[in-house]
């Protein structure tokens, strides 16, 4: 709501959306029609709507860093250490009871770390996406401490993805 009020007023200030608006719009509505013919049309309508929403958050983000650089910089400091807190939280997981925290083997995937996450492949989703925010704040953080939690923060994420097993699917040779 924030992004949108930020959207509304700073709209004369230069700011271009068209272009965005015009292949979010395209995406949505492919996204939306896609449920006519998928064999879960309510899952498909739902994911869609999901995605129109992730749409939404970007651009407002957008124009949140656009607007309000300072504002930008504490998003991607948030980002990240909600990562690392959720990451923490997996090691956490899987020290009081380690058996909630691994997906046990199955006959083609060897023994997963889910951490915190539903699945071996929910938090790595997250710890991609917060990963390369995280080395850049390390290497534009301004002070020695600063740098140094953003690096272990960056080594963190990349030991919980490795430990989770995530594989690119086109590497699966099919059974």
């Amino acid at each position: 709501a924030a992004g949108l009020a930020l959207a509304v007023r700073h709209r004369r200030a230069g700011l271009s959306h068209g272009r965005f608006a015009v292949v979010a719009a395209m995406l949505g509505s492919l996204a939306l029609v896609s449920a006519a013919w998928s064999a879960a049309p309510s899952l498909t309508f739902q994911r869609a709507v999901s995605f129109g929403v992730l749409l939404l958050t970007a651009w407002t983000l957008a124009i949140v860093a656009a607007v309000r650089p300072q504002l930008g910089r504490l998003l991607l400091v948030a980002l990240v250490g909600a990562a690392g807190l959720l990451a923490l939280a997996g090691i956490a997981v899987y020290l009081a009871r380690s058996g909630a925290a691994v997906q046990a083997a199955e006959l083609e995937n060897p023994t997963r770390f889910r951490g915190f996450g539903e699945n071996p492949n929910t938090m790595p989703m997250l710890f991609a996406i917060a990963l390369p925010a995280s080395v850049w704040l390390a290497v534009a953080a301004g002070g020695r401490r600063a740098r140094l939690i953003a690096t272990a923060t960056a080594l963190l994420l990349i030991g919980s993805i490795g430990a989770s097993g995530s594989s690119d699917p086109l590497q699966r040779r099919a059974g």
